[in-house]
C-alpha cells in the first residue's frame, strides 16, 4: 500500500528552510507543480532563481510535489540546499 507523504514533505521542507535560513521575506514567490519531473525540475528552479538574482530580487521557489516516484523530491531537496534564498 502506497502512502501519500507529499503534504508532510512540503511541510518538512518549509520548516527546514525557515530554520536554516532566517532571511527577510521574499519579494517574489514562484510555485512549480511537480509530478515525476526529475528530468526538468533542476532547469525550472535554476532559471527562476537566476532570474531573481539578475533582477536584484529576493525570491523563493516552492516545488509542490504530488507524490513523485522518480527522484524529483530528492533533486528538489538538493536544489533547496544550493539555493536557500536568492538575494
Amino acid at each position: 500500500m502506497e502512502v501519500d507523504r507529499a503534504a508532510d514533505i512540503r511541510t518538512e521542507f518549509a520548516t527546514r528552510a525557515a530554520a536554516e535560513n532566517p532571511a527577510p521575506p521574499a519579494d517574489v514567490s514562484v510555485v512549480i507543480p511537480c509530478l515525476n519531473e526529475a528530468k526538468s525540475i533542476s532547469f525550472c528552479v535554476e532559471k527562476a532563481m537566476s532570474a531573481f538574482c539578475a533582477a536584484g530580487l529576493r525570491g523563493e521557489v516552492v516545488v509542490a510535489d504530488n507524490g513523485s516516484n522518480d527522484g524529483s523530491i530528492e533533486i528538489a531537496e538538493r536544489l533547496r540546499k544550493n539555493w536557500a534564498r536568492a538575494s
